[in-house]
């Protein structure tokens, strides 16, 4: 019998093989997880966890800036390591999910208020299984309504005509048979690319999810699909879906689907023994949740763009892809480009900020004829850094942070985020001027 464990870690910690269990996770599992990072430090598992050596001269796992969640399989048993944000003063490791799942949406393109992101501190287990829980959730929504029909094409050999005869077929099958008719006809059925991509992902999560309530939802969801086949082609289903108003109960599904079947999220991992992995880059995350913001206060009179193409450093080479960029008509009123990365208070060393983003943050003011730059970092107990200016061309790199504590789900489910903290991002003369927008 296959056993199951768990352990969550925050950002960077290092994880030691000790004699201490935790949630049934032990040395020799940490040590027998050790072993398959190291065989597998060729592939993408190893942008993940690094192997780093303890006060001890001990092997053990450090994690570095994916978070998410990882299966391991020992074979015998199966081994979960949650991984969490670093964010400041934020010791509670369901607060820290909650805000994180919170910036998620601007990165998986999910809607979670039909599944009350206010309720998570109530949902027990790793990231991944609240993720499986708001499926279920949304799927039991939807077959409870009615799964939609749709015409699928069938081909077979029947005693009765219907649609076309399949010549070719016809001679090949029924030269001595004149009673059968091989022929093509539609049939209207549950047998369409949307409920197949559920379904698949139900049998997905069957094998993934180690939450008993979890699984016993998804067998109960399962049996209530019976008559739907799981998809043969994923690549093809994912192209057929339907996005027409008759099929909007299946937009966060399908949306769902392809983080848990296509791994949208992270690049490709191999091994035998990673059964499974769910994992995002939090610079990414930070970056969509922030420009998520920003879109979400600007008014219409700004033109907000996230990742804007087509301005070169040198001639057409070395592309630069500003992070969020704030225009009114012709006019760059504004740049931003978020770093994940916790700023020091030593002003000697420049708080930690790199000199090739300041060189970065340069181009973008000289080539974007933008005054105003802003680096935005997570919140690190210090609010108030100075403003570094080029007085022969009047451009000025501001060095912000965003106290990501405070976007926190609130009682009315809420999940626009905290506006204050966006504005004390932006320059005072751009607050002005959207202020009397």
């Amino acid at each position: 019998m296959v056993t199951k464990g768990s352990l969550t870690a925050i950002e960077y910690e290092i994880i030691k093989p000790t004699g201490q269990k935790q949630s049934n996770v032990c040395k020799k599992d940490i040590n027998a997880i050790i072993k398959i990072i190291k065989d597998n430090s060729d592939n993408d598992i190893s942008q993940v966890f690094s192997i780093e050596h303890d006060d001890k001269n001990k092997e053990a796992i450090k994690c570095r800036n994916y978070v998410g969640t990882v299966q391991f399989d020992l074979d015998d048993k199966i081994i979960t390591i949650e991984i969490l944000p670093k964010i400041y003063s934020k010791d509670n490791k369901d607060e820290i999910r909650q805000i994180f799942l919170k910036m998620l949406q601007s990165t998986v393109n999910i809607n979670y208020k039909k599944a009350s992101l206010a309720d998570l501190s109530s949902m027990k287990g790793t990231i991944l299984e609240v993720f499986i829980s708001m499926f279920a959730d949304e799927a039991e929504k939807l077959i409870k309504r009615g799964l939609r029909c749709g015409y699928t094409e069938y081909s077979g050999n029947e005693s009765f005509f219907k649609g076309k005869l399949n010549v070719s077929q016809n001679i090949r099958h029924n030269l001595v048979h004149k009673e059968r008719f091989y022929v093509t006809y539609d049939v209207f059925s549950v047998d369409r690319s949307e409920n197949r991509l559920i379904r698949s992902t139900l049998e997905k999560l069957r094998k993934v999810s180690v939450n008993p309530d979890n699984q016993r939802r998804i067998l109960r969801l399962l049996s209530m699909m019976d008559e739907v086949p799981i998809s043969s082609n994923i690549e093809a289903d994912f192209a057929k879906c339907a996005s027409d108003r008759n099929m909007t109960g299946y937009t966060n599904l399908i949306a769902w689907a392809k983080v848990f079947l296509k791994n949208m999220t992270f690049t490709s991992y191999s091994g035998d023994n990673i059964a499974y992995a769910l994992l995002f880059p939090m610079e990414k995350v930070f970056e969509n949740y922030i420009a998520q913001q920003v879109k979400r206060l600007i008014t219409d009179e700004y033109n907000v763009t996230a990742q804007k193409q087509g301005t070169y450093l040198f001639n057409d080479k070395f592309m630069l892809k500003p992070d969020i960029v704030i225009e009114k008509g012709n006019t760059t009123e504004l740049i931003i480009d978020t770093k994940w990365k916790l700023l020091t208070e030593n002003e000697d060393e420049n708080y930690g900020i790199s000199q090739a983003d300041m060189y970065q943050m340069y181009a973008y003011a000289h080539k974007f004829k933008c005054n105003d730059i802003v680096l935005c970092y997570p919140f690190n107990g210090k609010k108030d850094f100075p403003a570094y200016e080029d007085r022969e061309g009047n451009k000025t790199i501001h060095i912000k942070t965003v106290d990501l504590s405070k976007i926190l789900p609130s009682a009315n489910n809420d999940t626009e985020g905290n506006n204050d903290e966006i504005k004390e991002m932006l320059p005072e003369q751009l607050k002005t001027k959207i202020q009397q927008a």
